[in-house]
């Protein structure tokens, strides 16, 4: 099992032929209990009774118990943490406990230039599979977010920041196959609240038609127009059927 990731990515752990559970008109009741913590420690994440939602048990033969975690805030790239998961059954003492050790990265398929700004996250995110994009494979007419979390720097005003968003994608060929101006220009007069733009920013788009050439080449460039800051995106697509 590999113990690297890059954030967004899910972490899926299987536990298969579970035994010791005591029997219940015929059926087996599980607990599971996951926590996260950091180098430090401090738990980040914690997840109880993950089999809640089996009142009346389970009786699978052979029994298969399973959890996933989604590597994402309050989890960042950059850092070591320790996942560990405890099954226990409620009808009975006993107890099985895990412990794993991992990382989180970010993606290098991306690459980022920013003036003035800093942020935590950015990745491309299929909200169809709900599965970050690792590989920056996506299919035509797939509907791809690039989010990019925790984005500061941009001048405030009455808790509101004034900011662009523009996307060019061309392909192969040289093709221009998308050319967005400003995604952000119905928010010119009353801006965007800094809470929110601060928690994520989103740009949505699709490739649509069966003769562009990969790899698709990608720009996304967010910009401040109240001051100079900016965060430029620069990124390769690879777009199957």
């Amino acid at each position: 099992m590999r113990n690297a990731f890059i954030y967004g990515e899910k972490l899926y752990v299987n536990f298969e032929n579970i035994e010791g559970f005591l029997k219940k008109d015929g059926n087996v009741f599980p607990d599971m209990e996951m926590i996260v913590l950091n180098k430090s420690g401090d738990v980040v994440f914690e997840a109880g009774d993950l089999y809640s939602k089996y009142p009346d048990g389970l009786n699978q033969s052979p029994l298969t118990l399973n959890a996933n975690l989604t590597i994402a805030a309050p989890i960042h790239s950059g850092n070591d943490y320790t996942l560990k998961i405890k099954i226990g059954d409620k009808n009975g003492k006993g107890i099985y406990e895990v412990k794993f050790d991992f990382k989180v990265s970010r993606g290098e398929l991306i690459k980022v230039e920013i003036n003035k700004v800093s942020y935590d996250e950015i990745y491309l995110y299929s909200p169809t599979e709900d599965l970050v994009i690792p590989d920056n494979a996506i299919k035509l007419n797939e509907e791809v977010y690039l989010l990019v979390e925790g984005l500061n720097g941009f001048e405030v005003e009455n808790g509101n920041v004034f900011p662009g968003l523009a996307i060019k994608a061309s392909d192969n060929d040289g093709n221009m196959i998308l050319d967005e101006a400003d995604l952000f220009s119905d928010y010119d007069k009353t801006g965007v609240a800094v809470t929110d733009f601060n928690t994520q920013v989103m740009s949505r788009f699709r490739f649509t038609g069966t003769e562009i050439q990969n790899p698709v080449k990608c720009t996304v460039t967010i910009s401040d127009k109240k001051s100079d800051a900016s965060l430029r995106a620069d990124f390769n697509l690879k777009l199957s059927n």
